[in-house]
């Protein structure tokens, strides 16, 4: 698997990091594949649009053992445009690198990605001829959810390769019955009336327990703005805002928006 590709990564890399290639895919193209795997969690963008309803991929596994890779179908008409197409790649730590992984068994190797999109005979692979940035993710975390300023802009610039990286632990998942990916299945709403605790916290109910992310809509002010949320499964005998029961995670979104 990935015969000609490269595992790449961003030197000194501060912020999530994004990946990107740009290429020329030609006319009359009925089908491409496109594979992908990584050291953390990745989300493949081609064109500016989401690839796969997947997220969290390649999921939790033993990385010292196997790593899965995931194969897409692209058709053409879709997102794959006769011409310039560009392929960006956003890799976070996930249960690699993550606090959650983290002590006796941390990884040494930075996050990194490798990826194979096929088109009829002609290949696009992760080498050095891709570009890295710090995206606007200040952060991604299982346990600590994600800090993200939109203000901030991506300076690209070249990646590096771990050469020596035994590529026979990928192998393929989500193929065959082999597991099930982790995926959006429905959008739940909060129930309009918004609860004010005892000392002041403003909390919106959902009504259960659930695992997913929060989505926004803001009217930006002209001068930019900052929301942030915190999470919680229950409230406090007092009705206060309780997450003693998280310990030490931080469950929280902070996004900071551009100016207008």
């Amino acid at each position: 698997m990935f015969p000609s590709a490269k595992l790449i990564y961003k030197p000194d890399a501060r912020r999530v990091p994004v990946f990107r290639k740009v290429f020329t895919a030609t006319d009359n193209l009925d089908e491409a594949t496109l594979r992908v795997s990584a050291l953390g969690t990745f989300q493949v963008f081609l064109n500016g649009e989401k690839i796969g309803d997947d997220v969290l991929s390649p999921g939790w596994t033993s990385y010292k053992h196997r790593i899965g890779a995931v194969t897409y179908t692209i058709e053409d008409g879709l997102v794959l445009l006769p011409g310039e197409n560009l392929l960006e790649i956003i890799v976070t730590h996930g249960w690699y690198s993550g606090r959650i992984s983290l002590g006796k068994n941390a990884p040494t190797m930075p996050q990194a990605v490798i990826a194979e999109l096929k088109m009829g005979n002609r290949r696009v692979v992760t080498n050095t001829t891709w570009e890295a940035a710090d995206s606007c993710i200040l952060s991604s975390d299982i346990y600590d959810g994600i800090v993200c300023d939109a203000r901030l802009k991506e300076e690209f610039g070249k990646v590096a390769v771990l050469d020596h990286f035994d590529k026979s632990l990928f192998y393929p998942i989500y193929e065959n019955g082999e597991g099930t990916p982790v995926s959006e299945r429905e959008t739940i709403f909060p129930s309009e009336k918004i609860i004010v605790t005892p000392r002041g916290e403003r909390v919106l109910d959902f009504g259960q327990n659930i695992v997913g992310y929060p989505v926004l809509s803001l009217n930006t002010p002209k001068g930019g703005g900052r929301v942030k949320l915190s999470f919680a499964e229950v409230l406090d005998r007092d009705g206060n805002f309780y997450t003693d029961n998280y310990r030490g995670a931080v469950c929280a979104y902070d996004y900071t928006a551009r100016r207008g």
